[in-house]
Formats: C-alpha cells, structure tokens, sequence
C-alpha cells in the first residue's frame, strides 16, 4: 500500500521561504543604500547564511 504525499500548508510553505529570502534580500538592500564598499566579514557571512536557504526566526514570541 503506497502512502500519498501530504498536500502542502501554503501558510507554513510561505513563511519558510520567508524566513530566509525576506532577511537576504532586505539585509543586501539596505547595506547597498548606506556605503559602497563590501559588507563587513560578520554581514557578508549571514548573508551567505541567509541565502543558502537557512532561515531566520521572523516570528519571535511576544
């Protein structure tokens, strides 16, 4: 007996890719407006991070 697959949960789907594509492009975006040079070492390696696909915690506790 074979299993379907589950169908996916779009909001759940949404805010994975959310975690890390919001942060890569907004983090890349904002250093661009504010200098010309190169992120620093500890920027640039989060953004690496980021758009490798892991994501960030968007929805911290209250």
């Amino acid at each position: 007996m074979s299993q379907q697959p589950q169908a996916a949960c779009w909001p759940q789907a949404l805010r994975a890719v959310r975690g890390w594509l919001t942060p890569w492009s907004t983090l890349q975006r904002y250093w661009r407006a504010w200098s010309t040079k190169p992120p620093p070492t500890a920027l640039q390696e989060l953004i690496n991070t980021v758009g490798s696909g892991r994501p960030l915690d968007l929805y911290c506790p209250g």
